[in-house]
């Protein structure tokens, strides 16, 4: 628990640094790439809505959303832009074990938050999503089968802890304020086909995770280590990744 409370002390100093300098300078991390997928994405019509909190599989029926939460017909929320959030949260799900997915969305929250927060959930699948300014993370806690995919994060971190059968693949991961994508104590866990750069920390790191596979992913610029794996981290396949240098000679 000492690794992981020193790491979230340098998240939160990296982060009032960042908020420091954006806030005299008026600059949004963002590389050409992302900034064109962003504008792509963002000429398709979304639906502005306000913050999300699901607390039980019942809520997702009270809350309007398609779908019967089964493998073949899950749960969909899509098309939506949050601006403003819950919590610390645009979208909280907790203690569900329905099927959803959350797809085609945007998170821009007008002060710092969460664009997603899952507790204690299963299967549940994020996919074709952006986020932007003040989105900081996806945090993803004591939950299995949830499935990240075809992301493009801005500014933001992804966080699972204590969670297992778990992945992330096909994302564009660009300046988050501190690990790109950091696991705590989880395992079989994948990571795979993700561009990751210009994080404030590391690339990707594995905290005391086991069974888990890194493949085929660009982890490159970021200020620290590349790719960090310790604290009886053990069966961690790691091949055919690309990485490059980062700013502070971390590989």
């Amino acid at each position: 628990m000492e690794g992981l409370r020193m790491r979230k002390l340098l998240f939160v100093g990296i982060v009032t640094t960042i908020l420091i300098w954006s806030i005299t300078s008026g600059t949004i991390f963002m590389s050409d790439g992302i900034e064109s997928e962003r504008t792509n994405i963002l000429s398709e019509t979304y639906i502005p809505h306000d913050p999300i909190v699901v607390s039980s599989n019942d809520d997702f029926t009270t809350e309007g959303f398609s779908g019967e939460g089964s493998p073949g017909n899950p749960f969909l929320i899509e098309w939506f832009e949050f601006t403003s959030n819950i919590d610390d949260a645009c979208i909280s799900i907790s203690n569900t074990t329905a099927w959803f997915r959350i797809i085609n969305c945007s998170f821009a929250p007008d002060s710092f938050a969460s664009a997603i927060t899952l507790y204690n959930v299963s299967n549940g699948q994020i996919q074709y999503s952006i986020t932007g300014e003040n989105a900081w993370s996806i945090l993803v806690n004591q939950s299995s089968e949830v499935h990240l995919g075809h992301l493009t994060l801005s500014g933001t971190c992804i966080f699972m802890e204590q969670s297992w059968m778990c992945s992330v693949s096909h994302c564009s991961i660009y300046g988050a304020p501190g690990d790109g994508i950091y696991f705590y104590d989880c395992s079989q866990m994948t990571i795979d086909g993700c561009d990751i750069s210009n994080c404030a920390a590391t690339g990707i790191a594995l905290e005391n995770t086991g069974e888990s596979t890194i493949m085929g992913n660009m982890v490159h610029d970021n200020f620290l280590e590349q790719i960090f794996i310790y604290g009886g981290s053990s069966v961690v396949r790691v091949h055919d990744n690309e990485i490059h240098v980062g700013m502070n000679g971390g590989a």
